[in-house]
This record gives structure tokens, sequence and C-alpha cells, in this order.
């Protein structure tokens, strides 16, 4: 039961992570966001 709700939060959070990455860092050119979003996504 953990390991399925931790397997649905990881596959909601992936697309928000990857249009976060498209609104600021390539847009905006923010690659400082690009290294905040990198670390936070590993932990």
């Amino acid at each position: 039961m953990v390991a399925s709700f931790f397997l649905q939060l990881f596959a909601l959070v992936t697309p928000l992570f990857f249009q976060v990455v498209m609104d600021k860092v390539l847009v905006h050119r923010g690659f400082t966001t690009l290294d905040v979003l990198a670390v936070g996504f590993n932990v």
C-alpha cells in the first residue's frame, strides 16, 4: 500500500517537474532554477 502510494506520487511529480523545467529554465534561461530542481528531484 505504501509502495503504491509512492509510485503514484512519483507518477504525478514527474510531469510537473518537466513542466517547470520548460517554463522556468528554457523560456527564462534560468539555469540556477534547473540546478535547484535537479537537487530537489534527487532528494
